[in-house]
Formats: structure tokens, C-alpha cells, sequence
């Protein structure tokens, strides 16, 4: 009798069940797709990986800084980077085309912007499903930092804008962003390049004829003028980072010094590992949270 039982109710259930509408698979969230174009601000590559001077005379070099992944055009780049920090954050991917030495312009030894771009619409790495592009160049084009093969400000213009529209059309659902380089001197245009473990304050406070100072504001004026033409975003990150420079103390300073002994880094002048996870908390927050 429970035999018979068991059968007649199992028959119902079955019965039921096909009846049912089946519960559908709750489908993980897609990556948030990020691509970075840039130069050695965002590849943040080692001393012994572009074969700086320092890297070949001083015993210290490898203290901190290790190689990470190469850019899909093998550009050098940091373990330590904004790119790679980006990528520790859950759900997000990043395809990083950043290359030190890379102008807007074109003309340096490395894959320039426009090469970088090219690449990735030529392999499908920015395509109608990248959801934030990420875009920084200038410091190697200012005039007062690259003498002799640095873009006029008319060519600079010109190319930033072109480039940011063939990145809108690729890719028009995307966020596209100019992000500004970060305070690397004092608010008073100062510089400290000798930073070490003795010196917890403010560090060694150098002027340098305010050549870095000119630099930032070049960058900073041609980027945001290139966003507003090419359609795109403008980051003001120079803002964001306003104390956290190279004369700025320990335990807040973003950029490395020229003569760096306190900080972990890859490259003098360039981000710190506390800088890049910073700047990556600001972009993701920021940016790539709401996109």
C-alpha cells in the first residue's frame, strides 16, 4: 500500500514539475571592460626594464620594483601599476596599451597613441562592448621636457582630437576618459628629489627653475582642451592628488622621488605602489564603478 502510495505521489510531483516554469540561472555580471592608452605614468615599468641609467649603476634598483605583464604591443610595464590594480577589483578587466616614452604626436622609439589605438581596433581589444577607455599623453610632448622632437601645441591638438573621436566611434557605449597627470610637484611648484627614511617630512625642497611645473601645466591645459574637442571626459587627477607630491610626507606621497630610498617604487618621478593602488581606488571609484 505505501509502495502504491509513494508511486501516486511521485507521479503528481513529476506531473507538477513539468507544469512549472523552470527558475532561471542568475547570470554573473559581465567584466567591466577597461582599456588604458598612456605612457610611462600608467606602464610605471622598472629601472632595469627600460634600461634607465640608474639601473646599470646603482646596487639599489631591484629592491622594489618587479616587471610585471608587457603591454599587447610587449611595452614594458610594472607588476606594480594603475592598470594592475585596476584589475583587483572584482568584475573588472583591463586591456593596458600604456608605454613609457609614448607621445600623442608620434616620433618617440615606442608604440605612440596612435599605434596603440590602431592595434587594439585592429585585434578587437576596444570594441562596441569596452565600457571605460582610460587616455593620458602630453609629458612627452611639452616642449620643455622633450627639446628638440616634442610636438607643437597646433600637432598635439590636432592628433588628441582625432584620436579621441576614432576611439568614440569604435567604441560608443564606452566612457571615455582623459585623465590629467597627477601633482608631482608642491602646490608652490617646488620639487623634493632627495627623499629617505631619515627625512619624514616634507623632504628636500628643490625648485628646479619651476621646469616641472611649466611641464604639468602644459599637460594639463593641452589635455583638458583635447577632451572638450575630441568628446570625451576630463579627469582632473592633478586635483585629486594635491598632496600627495613628491615633497608631500611618507605615509600620503604618490610620486617617487629622483633620488628615492624611503618609498617602494619602479621608477623615479613616477608613481610609488601606495600611488598607483591609490589613483586606481580614485579611477575605479570614480569612473569605472558607475560605468
Amino acid at each position: 500500500m505505501l509502495t502504491t502510495l509513494s508511486r501516486r505521489a511521485g507521479a503528481v510531483l513529476a506531473a507538477v514539475a513539468l507544469v512549472l516554469p523552470a527558475t532561471p540561472a542568475v547570470a554573473a555580471p559581465a567584466d567591466k571592460q577597461v582599456v588604458i592608452f598612456g605612457d610611462s605614468f600608467f606602464a610605471n615599468p622598472t629601472y632595469r626594464q627600460v634600461g634607465a641609467l640608474r639601473a646599470k649603476t646603482s646596487s639599489d634598483v631591484n629592491r622594489w620594483g618587479k616587471p610585471g605583464r608587457p603591454s599587447p604591443q610587449d611595452c614594458p610595464q610594472g607588476a606594480s601599476s594603475v592598470g594592475a590594480e585596476l584589475e583587483t577589483y572584482p568584475g573588472v578587466s583591463v586591456r593596458d596599451y600604456s608605454c613609457s616614452a609614448a607621445r600623442a604626436a608620434g616620433g618617440s622609439h615606442r608604440p605612440d597613441f596612435g599605434e596603440q589605438l590602431a592595434h587594439a581596433k585592429a585585434t578587437g581589444r576596444l570594441n562596441r562592448g569596452t565600457d571605460v577607455v582610460f587616455v593620458q599623453f602630453g609629458a612627452n610632448d611639452a616642449a620643455s621636457l622633450a627639446p628638440g622632437g616634442a610636438s607643437s601645441e597646433a600637432t598635439y591638438s590636432a592628433v588628441m582630437t582625432k584620436y579621441l573621436r576614432s576611439i568614440r566611434r569604435t567604441a560608443p557605449g564606452a566612457r571615455v576618459v582623459v585623465v590629467s597627470y597627477p601633482s608631482v610637484s608642491a602646490p608652490n611648484g617646488a620639487m623634493c628629489p632627495v627623499r629617505t627614511g631619515a627625512n619624514r617630512g616634507v623632504g628636500v625642497n628643490l625648485d628646479v627653475l619651476s621646469v616641472m611645473r611649466n611641464v604639468e601645466n602644459f599637460a594639463f591645459q593641452e589635455m583638458r582642451g583635447a577632451a572638450r574637442r575630441g568628446g570625451a571626459e576630463f579627469y582632473n587627477l592633478r586635483a585629486k592628488t594635491k598632496y600627495h607630491n613628491m615633497c608631500a610626507p611618507e605615509r600620503e606621497r604618490w610620486i617617487s622621488g629622483v633620488f628615492e630610498y624611503a618609498a617602494p617604487h619602479n621608477l623615479y618621478n613616477h608613481y610609488t605602489h601606495r600611488g598607483n593602488r591609490g589613483v586606481a581606488k580614485l579611477l575605479y571609484s570614480d569612473i569605472v564603478r558607475h560605468s
